[in-house]
């Protein structure tokens, strides 16, 4: 039997198994999310080409950076689902598995 092989990926509505590269924050409360997958694969527009992004004034904002954060130091994946079609690429929400 061969083993199942899971690659981390973009597709146009999610980063899905993917860690996270870098955390990006900004002096106005925006969160800049680079992951090890293709952000360019995504259904919206990076900043710069590689960012993800969320505002920590969002309600979810401290949950959302709370995780990446945690996943992060952890190395640990996460799959981020963005807004399709937003410019920088706004999460909606993460998930983070038991691994």
């Amino acid at each position: 039997m061969l083993p199942a092989f899971v690659y981390a990926e973009c597709v146009p509505h999610i980063c899905q198994d993917v860690h996270v590269q870098r955390l990006y924050p900004n002096t106005t409360g925006l969160i800049y999310v680079a992951t090890t997958g293709d952000e360019t694969k995504l259904d919206c527009s990076p900043v710069s080409g590689e960012y993800l992004s969320f505002n920590l004034s969002e309600p979810a904002g401290d949950v959302f950076y709370s995780t990446l954060l945690a996943a992060q130091i952890a190395d640990r994946k996460v799959s981020i689902r963005i807004a399709n079609g937003s410019d920088g690429c706004n999460v909606q929400y993460i998930t983070h598995d038991k691994q």
